[in-house]
């Protein structure tokens, strides 16, 4: 008798919950970033690690989770993006912290 191998889709599951993890938490930085900041949000990954404290760690340009994670910043807002090296997908979060996952 043969069993299915379910072990690929286990780690997919596993990467989605990693991506959107790291997403919620760039926006939840920037968010409370903005909100110590009247409104203005930060304009570099500079203004949220280090010192500033709001995140441990700078994740854009970094590959985890067999994705890609790149940063767009200024003061009216961000966009944080996650996209598959396995063709598995990207995943958007924007300004206000609307989560988007977009399937190939």
């Amino acid at each position: 008798m043969r069993y299915p191998d379910f072990s690929n889709q286990s780690t997919q599951s596993g990467n989605k919950i990693g991506v959107e993890a790291v997403l919620r938490t760039l926006s939840t930085a920037a968010e409370t970033y903005a909100q110590d900041h009247n409104g203005q949000y930060p304009q570099n990954m500079q203004m949220l690690t280090g010192t500033a404290g709001y995140l441990n760690e700078d994740w854009c340009g970094k590959n985890e989770f067999e994705f890609l994670f790149s940063c767009s910043m200024d003061e009216k807002g961000y966009t944080f993006t996650a996209t598959s090296m396995n063709s598995e997908g990207t995943y958007t979060i924007k300004t206000g912290g609307e989560l988007m996952e977009m399937i190939p």
